[in-house]
């Protein structure tokens, strides 16, 4: 029975990701025909990920909830939680006048794993749940839906954005949002799996791949967790069918990048993260309705997320990934008594280290 319920909720989710897509995707301003800068405020869901109290853009990311964002998953290893913030609304790197909510939680998939080899690389992506709801302020990007065919095939163009270089010779990070059209390129085909460096193992299902095959465009370092975005032809609305994964060079025919497939992913958070397709309103002025029709669908999407709670499928999945899916407000100590507490374990693990190392010495030498 329970599991019976469990494929009802999973079904709702999926039905209310569909229906509910009146109030995402819609592009304030038109950009830059032919242009590499975006017009300003055109990509309100593009967000910075940065160290806490540090003006350092890390990667780029996503808002897809008033309170979450999806990025990649390497960009979340540096630091825990607490120790990132997000900004949100801004066009210039260096503007102090946005949103900045610092990281709750977390979430990134179990097989994950954190390597410089590009062909494991599969489950790079995680979803951010932000400390402060951004009530509505901010348009965010639709998510493709399970039942929904976006026409996205081969030779689609999509838009890419983001801070990153703007040239392999140079270090420095653009001052301002950077968009560029790249091609949707056949996974298993040559030019999608020829590098420099040597042949790349795409997995179709799972990945997708995108560039210019005369280059001179693509992505870059700082690039890292942004969108891969296609408008739909049959609403016009924005859609995030990808994450920037990895490329071997800056806009190199020779080197495509990389990006997760977003559709793929959409079982694993609705399973993990219900809260992400919950109904909602993108503003806090429309919440308050007296309709039974309303009042209907807010009680099934109560109980739904209870279910699916029950099910221990999110607890299972923070314990499990303890430092991953770290929430930084679960607890009753405070960041400051934490960062006292791991100094105190810290100086007595290396105790305990330098003792042994001291015992297994003299024992050897006695």
């Amino acid at each position: 029975m329970l599991t019976f319920i469990l494929i009802i909720s999973i079904v709702f989710c999926i039905f209310i990701s569909i229906c509910n897509t009146s109030n995402c995707g819609i592009q304030p301003k038109s950009k830059i025909a032919g242009g590499v800068e975006s017009a300003i405020d055109s990509w309100p869901w593009m967000i910075s990920l940065r160290a806490k109290d540090v003006p350092l853009h890390i990667c780029g990311g996503t808002l897809i909830h008033r309170k979450y964002v999806l990025t990649a998953g390497h960009c979340t290893y540096l630091f825990l939680p607490w120790q990132y913030e997000v900004h949100i609304g801004l066009h210039y790197l260096n503007s102090t006048h946005h949103f900045i909510s610092p990281v709750k939680t977390i979430y990134r998939h179990l097989n994950y794993v954190s390597t410089i080899d590009f062909n494991q690389t599969v489950y790079d992506f995680a979803v951010l749940e932000l400390e402060r709801d951004t009530e509505g302020k901010f348009p965010i990007i639709c998510l493709p839906s399970l039942l929904n065919d976006l026409d996205i095939g081969i030779k689609s163009n999509t838009t890419t954005l983001g801070w990153g270089r703007t040239s392999p010779n140079t270090t420095d990070l653009s001052l301002r949002l950077q968009e560029v059209t790249l091609e949707l390129l056949n996974s298993s085909s040559l030019e999608c799996m020829k590098t420099d460096q040597g042949p790349l193992i795409i997995n179709a299902s799972l990945q997708l791949c995108a560039g210019r095959l005369e280059g001179g465009s693509g992505t870059c370092s700082g690039d890292s967790g942004g969108p891969l975005m296609s408008q739909s032809s049959k609403d016009n609305l924005w859609y995030l069918i990808g994450i920037t994964s990895y490329a071997w060079d800056c806009g190199s025919p020779a080197s495509p990048t990389v990006f997760l497939r977003v559709k793929a992913y959409i079982p694993w958070m609705i399973e993990n993260i219900p809260e992400l397709f919950s109904i909602q309103s993108t503003t806090t002025t429309t919440i308050t309705t007296t309709t039974t029709t309303t009042t209907t669908i807010t009680t099934t999407t109560t109980t739904t997320t209870t279910i699916t709670t029950t099910a221990t499928t999110t607890t299972t999945t923070t314990i499990t990934t303890t430092i991953s899916n770290y929430n930084a407000t679960s607890n009753s100590i405070s960041i400051k008594y934490m960062k006292t507490i791991f100094n105190i374990y810290s100086t007595l693990y290396l105790s305990v280290f330098i003792n042994v190392i001291n015992y297994f010495y003299f024992r050897s030498h006695s």
